[in-house]
């Protein structure tokens, strides 16, 4: 069973691109953990364990719907093992910090399964009152959304082409 990752915490990277994992995430976490591009801007860091629970899904999805496809490649090909050091410390990969947008001052922030990282500067301080929950139509899982992306929920078939029009994915 994965632990439930809670809290918001603030790190900064360090002078060689280092930046420590808060303690508590460390604990539930592991020494090897999984992070991948996220929504809104964000990137996923999961355990070992709740990485292998989310491939699993991602795996047993259809590859004949080009939507399933896309998301597969948005999650998977963003993915990179990350050790903790010693001291607690994960290098980010350079793609990922480039991808959220990553500065000096990160955030991290845990959201049930998984922790999201945010730059402080465009962190979850920044999401507008107008959110809400929906049901993610291709993973079943319930992801947090803003409401100027609902028109594109409702007019598209899946949800890539709503990701892609807000200018998430490839």
């Amino acid at each position: 069973m994965t632990n439930l990752l809670i809290g918001e915490y603030e790190h900064t990277l360090d002078e060689k691109k280092r930046v420590s994992l808060p303690k508590v995430f460390r604990a539930a976490m592991g020494k090897k953990i999984v992070m991948t591009r996220g929504l809104d801007n964000c990137l996923f860091a999961y355990s070992r364990e709740a990485w292998d629970v989310v491939a699993k899904k991602l795996q047993s999805l259809s590859l004949v719907n080009p939507d399933t496809r896309g998301f597969n490649r948005f999650m998977l090909s963003g993915a990179a093992e990350v050790d903790v050091d010693g001291v607690g410390r994960i290098l980010i990969p350079e793609h990922q910090k480039l991808f959220a947008g990553l500065d000096k001052r990160i955030i991290f922030a845990g959201v049930s399964d998984h922790v999201e990282v945010w730059d402080a500067r465009s962190s979850l301080k920044s999401a507008p009152s107008n959110s809400f929950i929906w049901q993610h139509p291709i993973a079943g899982e319930f992801q947090y959304c803003h409401a100027h992306t609902t028109i594109s929920v409702l007019r598209q078939s899946g949800v890539i082409k709503a990701l892609q029009r807000l200018g998430y994915g490839g």
